[in-house]
């Protein structure tokens, strides 16, 4: 015999209602089976999410914060191409321009612009020149200067960047 949670009543050892007080006596799985069975399905796999996540984040190096530089650079734009000069001590290295801020040279490759392809070794004081027509979108449309005003462009390179507007 035992004694129900409720009334106090005696009730035999077995019994899931109290005959007295109908109080239910089971405990909270067997009173909730869609509950327990939703809480099992959803909160296992997020358990395990997390431990695993963690362990998969601990072995990752941290990542180190480079300030950024400004590039020292001068661009002119004739119309028909941009005259870019490098007045830093130092090459430019792996750089890539943005026109108007969406065309891009070197064209944007691959998930996210990861196979883009960057350009090497602007050498202190010396000018390069590229035309307009080499600036793209991802889906290959050519910068058209007839239609559009060329208003800024930007050359991101390692941890430098520069921006220069008309």
């Amino acid at each position: 015999m035992k004694k129900c949670k409720y009334c106090q009543s005696e009730i035999d050892q077995k019994a899931t209602r109290c005959p007295k007080c109908q109080g239910d006596l089971r405990n909270w799985i067997s009173r909730h089976p869609i509950l327990t069975i939703l809480l099992v399905l959803l909160g296992v796999p997020t358990i395990i999410g997390w431990a695993v996540a963690d362990n998969v984040t601990k072995d990752l190096p941290q990542p180190t914060s480079v300030p950024q530089q400004e590039l020292n650079g001068k661009v002119d734009f004739d119309g028909v191409q941009f005259h870019v000069t490098n007045l830093d001590d130092s090459a430019w290295k792996s750089c890539r321009m943005t026109l108007n801020g969406k065309y891009r040279y070197p064209q944007e490759k691959g998930l996210l612009g990861a196979d883009t392809e960057v350009l090497d070794d602007f050498e202190p004081g010396k000018t390069y020149t590229m035309g307009y027509a080499v600036f793209v979108l991802k889906d290959g449309t050519i910068f058209d200067n007839d239609t559009t005003i060329v208003s800024e462009l930007s050359i991101a390179c390692n941890n430098s960047f520069g921006a220069w507007t008309w």
